[in-house]
């Protein structure tokens, strides 16, 4: 999979982790409440795009700091691992 072809998964990142994001926390919550209907399209390119084997780690990191505005240190996570979290969250979503 080429990976500029995960339009939602950019889209979801520039729109709800940008300079404007004060809690990545918060502004993922909000996702979920205002996009009910969009969990499944962003969750499935989530999917892709961590266990796509195309696609190595370095490219990963670089795709979401280039796409969102976060400091992922001060939360003590990587890129990656808040996109694992996020996976998780709206899997949970679903699952309600």
């Amino acid at each position: 999979m080429n990976i500029s072809e995960l339009k939602e998964l950019k889209n979801f990142l520039n729109c709800y982790f940008n300079q404007d994001t004060d809690d990545i926390y918060i502004s993922l919550e909000e996702y979920i409440k205002e996009n009910r209907k969009n969990i499944n399209i962003i969750l499935k390119e989530i999917k892709i795009f961590l266990n796509d084997p195309e696609i190595g780690d370095l490219t990963r990191i670089k795709f979401i700091e280039e796409e969102s505005d976060i400091y992922y240190a001060g939360y003590e996570l990587t890129p990656i691992e808040w996109i694992q979290f996020i996976e998780k969250r709206l899997e949970e979503e679903i699952n309600k």
